[in-house]
């Protein structure tokens, strides 16, 4: 099992903080998210800059169609297990009912938990994989990159990868 604590490029971990309500899949990964902190800061700088966060917590029951971003992630791709290159895909997002329409399938409705939303790629490739999670679903807004989710999962058997 890999250490948790040790990156890639020397920053350790010292500390990491999961939600008390986390329960896994278990729980359809509801309240899936963690801090961490670090042992040094890392310098800014043309590959590292800083992303705005919403300033209001929006709830996926509220996330409307059309909103125009990009995830960014590892996650393997059509044509490979394996990636050696960021990856980035332009996405939009989907409303809370449309998506459950969409994951519903043969009389059984999906459980989308309220802490979670939608998105779909634009273009003809790429798709959210595993080894995608804890990526970010980015908007460019007024001159600045905003963060408004983090990839959670994909529904299994969803996608190309």
């Amino acid at each position: 099992m890999a250490n948790l604590y040790v990156s890639a490029d020397g920053i350790n971990v010292t500390k990491v903080y999961i939600r008390k309500d986390y329960k896994g899949s278990g729980d359809n990964f509801n309240g899936d998210m963690a801090i961490i902190t670090l042992e040094k800061t890392f310098t800014f700088d043309r590959s590292v800059k800083p992303i705005c966060f919403q300033p209001r917590i929006l709830e996926a029951a509220t996330v409307q169609n059309d909103l125009d971003g990009f995830i960014v992630g590892w996650g393997p791709t059509e044509n490979s297990n394996h990636v050696d290159v960021f990856q980035k895909v332009d996405v939009t997002t989907v409303s809370y009912h449309s998506c459950i329409e969409r994951l519903s399938s043969n009389d059984k409705q999906y459980d989308l938990p309220d802490d979670k939303f939608c998105v779909v790629r634009k273009g003809t490739s790429g798709d959210i994989c595993r080894g995608d999670s804890g990526g970010g679903f980015v908007r460019y807004i007024q001159g600045r990159y905003h963060l408004l989710g983090v990839i959670s999962h994909a529904p299994l058997g969803k996608g190309n990868c």
